[in-house]
């Protein structure tokens, strides 16, 4: 399960991760923003774009802010491997690093 703020998804329902950084995630911030996101975010930290993957659920993605963007793309990864390998009935915890 990932974690950010009050509000968790199983990783085996995320997509691949993208880090944004300085215009750009200014950009996905603003203009660049759909209103059905889930948003975990502050100032002007760096971004991760996750997509989730799920059919039944109207998000889009989520839109979490991270000192560290790199460690947290190696631990959804991380996460997604085992939840995969496992069946997904392992559940592998992943929080944010804000």
């Amino acid at each position: 399960t990932f974690t950010a703020g009050h509000t968790s998804i199983p990783v085996h329902l995320l997509g691949d991760a993208t880090v944004f950084r300085g215009a750009d995630a200014a950009r996905e911030r603003g203009p660049q923003l759909d209103a059905r996101a889930y948003l975990c975010i502050r100032g002007a930290l760096p971004v991760v774009k996750i997509p989730v993957a799920d059919p039944q659920d109207p998000t889009p993605y989520w839109l979490v802010s991270t000192r560290d963007p790199e460690r947290l793309l190696a631990t959804l990864h991380a996460a997604r491997t085992a939840a995969s390998s496992s069946g997904a009935s392992e559940a592998t915890q992943a929080d944010s690093a804000s």
